[in-house]
């Protein structure tokens, strides 16, 4: 019965690392904005300006074009490092390198064009603004780093949600006290509204996570504590947006097993070896991802999948 229930959560995963990879590019996914004006050396605006925006590991790019205020609005960028070009007839070419956008940003960057020819190129070095001052909301990135790198008793996304302020588990036997849920900013801990790449993901009965996805196929997460736009709506308490990996130009694969044994446990004060056993405990954790393109700069793919022993 055990080995069927970890082949059945096998099977589960792989097929929901499958589905990532069309959610990843859907335009349904957990997407970031970028808006701005471009002027030239006198502060007038420019209408006009191609701006060229590129997802440096895909290759894939997006034009647009300045209203007649000199202003650009670009939405439904997924997460990730981005190269931003302006372009216009009779002034340098400006680049700003290394924008990186993180879950349901909505950043400013503006650019201020030189006079001079079009093959020219002004590189920009200023970093990503850390305000976002185009909106109200409070919010704290878990980023992929902190994802993969930080110790996870049973590698459950959802401890470190204890990363962000305000953030505390739920009293002892409540609804989702056992089941990893947690409590922002005062708010039950079943008012929280929980999405994965854009689709709703709320169990109808407790208000948890109908699907878990698998801790190697987040991208990252977001936790919006108050002030959220109105678009989230439904939860009173915090928003939990969580967005999956998707594959690069690149092709990866990886494999892994974190273990848990009670060879390797010490003993506690107050069990010495001579008065009983150590209790027993075994837990192994498999998993693998693979991902990129089969032919560069076209669609791109990513599968993961895990299996628990007990």
């Amino acid at each position: 019965m055990l080995l069927m229930r970890s082949m059945q959560r096998l099977l589960f995963s792989w097929s929901f690392g499958a589905v990532s990879i069309f959610a990843s590019s859907s335009a349904y996914a957990q997407t970031a904005s970028l808006i701005g004006t471009i002027t030239d050396p006198a502060g007038a605006d420019l209408p006009g300006v191609t701006v060229t925006i590129t997802e440096v590991q895909t290759s894939a790019s997006r034009m647009f074009s300045t209203d007649e205020r000199g202003n650009y609005r670009v939405s439904f960028l997924l997460p990730g490092r981005y190269r931003i070009e302006a372009a216009l007839p009779r002034f340098k070419t400006a680049v700003r390198e290394n924008v990186v956008l993180s879950v349901d940003d909505r950043l400013r960057i503006d650019f201020t064009l030189q006079f001079g020819e079009g093959a020219e190129k002004l590189m920009i070095t200023a970093s990503t603004p850390l305000v976002q001052s185009e909106r109200s909301s409070v919010g704290t990135v878990i980023d992929n780093q902190k994802v993969v790198e930080l110790p996870l008793n049973g590698r459950e996304f959802r401890a470190l949600a204890q990363l962000v302020p305000g953030s505390l588990s739920p009293a002892p036997g409540s609804a989702l006290s056992f089941r990893e849920g947690f409590n922002v900013v005062g708010s039950r801990e079943t008012a929280n509204n929980n999405l994965l790449d854009g689709i709703d993901n709320n169990d109808p009965a407790i208000n948890n996570f109908t699907l878990q996805p698998i801790l190697d196929s987040i991208q990252e997460f977001k936790i919006l504590a108050n002030a959220s736009a109105p678009a989230y709506g439904r939860g009173s308490g915090a928003q939990v947006i969580v967005s999956t990996k998707s594959g690069t130009n690149d092709l990866h694969a990886s494999a892994w097993e974190f273990l848990r044994n009670d060879k390797l446990d010490a003993r506690d004060f107050f069990n010495k070896e001579e008065s009983a056993a150590k209790p027993p405990f075994h837990r192994n954790q498999f998993g693998a991802t693979a991902g990129g393109s089969l032919v560069r700069n076209l669609p791109v793919f990513r599968a993961c999948g895990v299996c628990a022993l007990r």
